[in-house]
């Protein structure tokens, strides 16, 4: 088993080669991990014994980081001095240095500071030394690459802003003009409540289930528990609506980025909506690419395949589909397009669809649900009255702390879901998976996360469970990447983190679980 310090050795040489496939660059995710750090450190000279807890990234490109004073209403003026705090840390040029510690000094000092989720990390993965970042006499555990001196962000701008709805504040990066996540911040919060009710809020916490007894398996049913009461929500919603012919539920708009579960949790949703006497029929719009000839990319490069962006709205057929959505409201049976990704083109004839004629009558219309990267888009429901019409945006979101100031990132998880999905049912390669990864990336940020906010339901898809889950399926094909592969030192980079997690095998994942749709031997059978 590799040890704590080799893990650390190990971090701390591959954040220097980072590759860029997050929204920002090398150099800036270095100073905004620094800047975190130092975040800690201000609060701990200004409110002794206050923990700070948070993390978690708001924004496409996590411009944004959002804590909280744990046990302290956060004021106008505590936030004007933490900021008056790290401006003064980096005026002093101030070392920031590396040490390694005996792990009992390293929990004893941890233990002191408040420092909880990061002294269960450590009695949860033991090791003879720890490795803790410090400055002006402040420790953390060292988890990612930081610079060495604060005089490192002389003139870097952060700001330090206040929440009007939810606790906490932001640390937000390069500009004071921060844009509200109210649909990340409200996942993030119900997710918080499920951590705080079942007392597993870190990486320690999961480390510390024993493969014996029920006390994991119980915690997995409670998290698939839980997704399974917000599917009831949602038809909950639906029938709530179901009276008024102005706001009576005809089509169901499902999006969110990739690996989030979209197919699974379609099929579960139309299972639901039977059970409440809702027949429903699921199209995906991902079928309605223009053809190569009619691509404008394709046909902009003179012929050039590669230039087609599928990820851009102008890929689709948006006149198609209107009409036969139009049409398949009526109760019209329609021939929907199957396309090729290998020839670019649809196969004739296509598939015939038609919603199924209710059987109650009345308020019991049946439902037509998409789902696909741009269901969300206006331009998909511009003909369908917007009181007929149900959006819901899904994506996997974790609170899942690492220590007690960094979080698993959910671009992570997802990743980490593609890549077991990718090897199993398309025979891809941990390399080919983060060789696409940067372009799936920039299409989501532009195409899928401004509509976030502009949907009826937000759900997460997210468990906290499937870290340990994922490991198991993902090592080895990340351990399968060679040094001269040029993704090497971002699965290198995922790896150091699954080195913090206990492995545990997928054997009590309920086969109904949207996991399943990652991991195989799932009951609704997506691939």
């Amino acid at each position: 088993m590799m040890t704590m310090m080799m893990m650390m050795m190990n971090l701390s040489i591959l954040t220097r080669h980072i590759l860029q496939m997050d929204p920002v660059s090398q150099d800036a995710q270095l100073d905004r991990r620094t800047l975190r750090f130092l975040l800690g450190v201000a609060v701990r000279k200004c409110f002794p014994g206050v923990r700070l807890v948070g993390g978690h990234g708001l924004g496409a490109a996590h411009e944004a980081s959002h804590y909280i004073l744990e046990g302290k209403e956060t004021t106008s003026e505590d936030l004007a001095a933490v900021t008056a705090a790290m401006t003064d840390l980096v005026s002093k040029a101030l070392p920031i240095e590396f040490k390694w510690h005996p792990w009992l000094e390293a929990r004893s000092y941890l233990n002191e500071n408040g420092q909880t989720a990061s002294v269960t990390l450590l009695e949860s993965r033991v090791t003879e030394e720890v490795k803790l970042a410090q400055c002006d006499e402040v420790m953390s555990l060292y988890l990612h690459n930081l610079h060495t001196s604060t005089a490192a962000l002389a003139g870097k701008p952060f700001f330090l802003i206040n929440l009007d709805d939810v606790d906490g504040f932001v640390l937000a990066f390069d500009s004071s003009e921060y844009v509200p996540q109210p649909t990340l911040l409200s996942i993030q919060s119900d997710h918080k409540k499920f951590g705080a009710a079942t007392g597993v809020k870190c990486i320690g916490d999961l480390n510390k289930f024993l493969a014996v007894g029920r006390a994991r398996k119980d915690y997995i049913l409670n998290a698939e528990f839980r997704q399974e009461r917000k599917i009831a929500q949602i038809v909950s919603a639906i029938v709530d609506r179901s009276e008024d012919p102005a706001t009576r539920v005809r089509l169901i708009a499902i999006a969110g980025p990739t690996s989030s579960g979209k197919t699974t949790f379609a099929t579960k949703l139309s299972l639901y909506l039977k059970n409440e006497g809702f027949l429903s029929g699921l199209l995906s719009v991902d079928h309605y690419y223009l053809p190569l000839a009619e691509q404008p990319k394709f046909i902009e490069s003179g012929g050039d395949r590669e230039a087609v962006d599928y990820d851009s709205i102008e890929s689709m057929d948006i006149e198609l589909v209107n009409k036969q959505m139009a049409e398949i409201l009526t109760g019209v049976e329609v021939l929907t397009p199957n396309y090729s990704f290998v020839t670019g083109n649809r196969i004739d004839p296509g598939h015939k669809f038609q919603l199924p004629e209710s059987r109650l009558g009345g308020n019991y219309e049946s439902i037509l649900l998409i789902e696909g990267i741009h269901a969300l888009n206006p331009s998909y429901t511009k003909d369908v009255p917007a009181g007929n019409v149900f959006k819901i945006y899904i994506c996997p979101q974790t609170v899942m702390q690492l220590d007690d100031q960094n979080c698993f990132k959910a671009s992570d998880q997802r990743l980490l879901r593609r890549m077991s999905r990718d090897y199993l049912f398309r025979a891809h390669s941990a390399s080919r998976t983060l060789a696409m990864w940067p372009n799936v990336r920039r299409g989501e940020q532009r195409w899928i996360f401004p509509f976030q906010n502009e949907v009826d339901f937000q759900m997460n898809s997210g468990m906290e469970y499937e870290l340990p889950i994922l490991k198991t399926h993902v090592e080895p094909l990340l351990r399968a990447v060679t040094p001269e592969d040029k993704h090497y030192f971002k699965a290198k980079q995922l790896l150091a983190v699954l080195d913090l997690v206990s492995a545990w095998p997928d054997t009590d994942v309920p086969g109904t679980s949207i996991l399943r749709e990652f991991i195989g031997q799932g009951l609704f059978d997506c691939h």
